[in-house]
Protein backbone atom coordinates (compact mmCIF):
# COMPACT_ATOMS: atom_id res chain seq x y z
CA UNK A 1 0.00 0.00 0.00
CA UNK A 2 1.37 3.42 -1.00
CA UNK A 3 1.43 6.55 1.10
CA UNK A 4 -1.29 8.11 -1.06
CA UNK A 5 -3.54 5.06 -1.35
CA UNK A 6 -7.14 6.08 -2.10
CA UNK A 7 -6.28 9.80 -2.29
CA UNK A 8 -7.33 12.04 -5.17
CA UNK A 9 -4.59 14.43 -6.28
CA UNK A 10 -4.84 17.30 -8.74
CA UNK A 11 -1.52 18.46 -10.17
CA UNK A 12 -1.25 21.58 -12.33
CA UNK A 13 1.45 21.73 -14.97
CA UNK A 14 1.52 17.93 -15.05
CA UNK A 15 2.15 17.51 -18.78
CA UNK A 16 5.94 17.77 -18.44
CA UNK A 17 8.89 18.28 -16.14
CA UNK A 18 8.41 18.26 -12.40
CA UNK A 19 4.63 18.10 -12.80
CA UNK A 20 4.79 14.95 -14.92
CA UNK A 21 7.27 13.24 -12.61
CA UNK A 22 5.14 14.18 -9.60
CA UNK A 23 1.97 12.86 -11.24
CA UNK A 24 3.64 9.53 -12.00
CA UNK A 25 5.06 9.31 -8.47
CA UNK A 26 1.72 10.21 -6.83
CA UNK A 27 0.06 7.46 -8.87
CA UNK A 28 2.77 4.94 -7.90
CA UNK A 29 1.98 5.82 -4.29
CA UNK A 30 -1.68 4.97 -4.89
CA UNK A 31 -3.29 8.33 -5.73
CA UNK A 32 -5.87 8.83 -8.43
CA UNK A 33 -4.44 11.76 -10.39
CA UNK A 34 -5.94 14.65 -12.30
CA UNK A 35 -3.29 15.72 -14.81
CA UNK A 36 -4.03 19.40 -15.40
CA UNK A 37 -2.28 21.36 -18.15
CA UNK A 38 -2.91 23.43 -21.28
CA UNK A 39 -0.73 21.07 -23.36
CA UNK A 40 -3.29 18.40 -24.29
CA UNK A 41 -1.05 15.96 -26.16
CA UNK A 42 1.61 15.95 -23.46
CA UNK A 43 -0.98 15.79 -20.68
CA UNK A 44 -2.57 12.74 -22.29
CA UNK A 45 0.92 11.18 -22.52
CA UNK A 46 1.26 11.65 -18.76
CA UNK A 47 -2.09 9.93 -18.23
CA UNK A 48 -0.93 7.06 -20.44
CA UNK A 49 2.32 6.71 -18.46
CA UNK A 50 0.28 6.45 -15.27
CA UNK A 51 -2.22 3.99 -16.71
CA UNK A 52 0.53 1.84 -18.27
CA UNK A 53 2.05 1.56 -14.80
CA UNK A 54 -1.31 0.41 -13.37
CA UNK A 55 -2.46 3.75 -11.98
CA UNK A 56 -5.59 5.81 -12.46
CA UNK A 57 -5.56 9.27 -14.04
CA UNK A 58 -7.61 11.68 -16.10
CA UNK A 59 -6.56 14.71 -18.09
CA UNK A 60 -8.06 18.18 -17.56
CA UNK A 61 -7.16 20.72 -20.21
CA UNK A 62 -6.81 24.02 -18.41
CA UNK A 63 -5.34 27.50 -18.79
CA UNK A 64 -4.78 28.36 -15.14
CA UNK A 65 -4.70 32.07 -15.95
CA UNK A 66 -8.48 31.82 -16.50
CA UNK A 67 -10.83 31.57 -13.53
CA UNK A 68 -13.42 29.63 -15.54
CA UNK A 69 -10.81 26.99 -16.42
CA UNK A 70 -9.81 26.62 -12.76
CA UNK A 71 -13.47 26.20 -11.80
CA UNK A 72 -13.82 23.51 -14.49
CA UNK A 73 -10.55 21.81 -13.39
CA UNK A 74 -11.71 21.47 -9.77
CA UNK A 75 -15.10 20.31 -11.01
CA UNK A 76 -13.45 17.63 -13.17
CA UNK A 77 -11.76 16.17 -10.08
CA UNK A 78 -15.03 15.99 -8.15
CA UNK A 79 -16.97 14.69 -11.17
CA UNK A 80 -14.45 11.94 -11.86
CA UNK A 81 -13.60 10.83 -8.34
CA UNK A 82 -16.23 12.36 -6.04
CA UNK A 83 -13.74 14.34 -4.00
CA UNK A 84 -10.35 16.05 -3.81
CA UNK A 85 -7.69 15.32 -1.23
CA UNK A 86 -4.54 16.94 -2.62
CA UNK A 87 -3.87 20.04 -4.72
CA UNK A 88 -0.32 20.46 -6.03
CA UNK A 89 -0.05 23.95 -7.56
CA UNK A 90 2.98 23.07 -9.64
CA UNK A 91 2.44 25.13 -12.81
CA UNK A 92 4.66 28.12 -13.42
CA UNK A 93 6.12 30.19 -16.20
CA UNK A 94 9.01 32.58 -16.57
CA UNK A 95 8.01 34.87 -19.40
CA UNK A 96 10.63 36.53 -21.58
CA UNK A 97 13.89 35.89 -19.76
CA UNK A 98 15.99 38.13 -22.01
CA UNK A 99 13.82 41.20 -21.81
CA UNK A 100 14.77 44.10 -19.58
CA UNK A 101 11.90 44.98 -17.26
CA UNK A 102 11.77 48.38 -18.96
CA UNK A 103 10.95 46.61 -22.23
CA UNK A 104 8.56 44.01 -20.83
CA UNK A 105 4.98 44.40 -22.02
CA UNK A 106 2.48 44.78 -19.21
CA UNK A 107 0.32 42.05 -20.79
CA UNK A 108 3.19 39.57 -20.45
CA UNK A 109 3.77 40.61 -16.82
CA UNK A 110 0.05 40.10 -16.15
CA UNK A 111 0.15 36.61 -17.72
CA UNK A 112 3.12 35.59 -15.53
CA UNK A 113 1.34 36.88 -12.41
CA UNK A 114 -1.93 35.18 -13.40
CA UNK A 115 -0.19 31.83 -13.91
CA UNK A 116 2.35 31.91 -11.09
CA UNK A 117 0.36 33.68 -8.37
CA UNK A 118 -3.30 34.19 -9.07
CA UNK A 119 -3.87 30.61 -10.21
CA UNK A 120 -2.50 29.33 -6.90
CA UNK A 121 -4.88 31.60 -5.00
CA UNK A 122 -7.89 30.68 -7.16
CA UNK A 123 -7.28 26.92 -7.15
CA UNK A 124 -6.49 26.86 -3.43
CA UNK A 125 -9.58 28.91 -2.62
CA UNK A 126 -11.73 26.24 -4.28
CA UNK A 127 -9.75 23.18 -3.21
CA UNK A 128 -9.13 23.92 0.47
CA UNK A 129 -12.79 23.67 1.52
CA UNK A 130 -13.14 20.40 -0.43
CA UNK A 131 -10.03 18.93 1.18
CA UNK A 132 -10.60 20.17 4.72
CA UNK A 133 -14.23 19.06 4.77
CA UNK A 134 -12.92 15.50 4.45
CA UNK A 135 -10.03 15.91 6.88
CA UNK A 136 -7.60 15.89 3.95
CA UNK A 137 -4.86 18.33 3.02
CA UNK A 138 -2.02 19.65 5.12
CA UNK A 139 -4.28 22.00 7.07
CA UNK A 140 -7.04 19.51 7.72
CA UNK A 141 -8.01 20.84 11.13
CA UNK A 142 -10.76 23.44 10.72
CA UNK A 143 -9.56 26.76 12.05
CA UNK A 144 -11.56 29.77 13.14
CA UNK A 145 -11.45 32.69 10.73
CA UNK A 146 -8.57 35.07 11.26
CA UNK A 147 -9.37 38.51 12.51
CA UNK A 148 -7.09 41.18 11.10
CA UNK A 149 -6.49 44.58 12.57
CA UNK A 150 -6.44 45.93 16.12
CA UNK A 151 -7.99 43.83 18.82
Amino acid sequence: MGRLEDKVALITGAASGIGRESAVLFAKEGAKVIVADYAAAEGKETVKLIEDAGGTAIFAEVDVSKKSDIDRMIGAAVDAFGRLDILFNNVGMQGSSRVCIADLAEEEWDKVMDVNLKSVFRASKLAIPLCSSRGAGSSSTPRPPRVWGPR
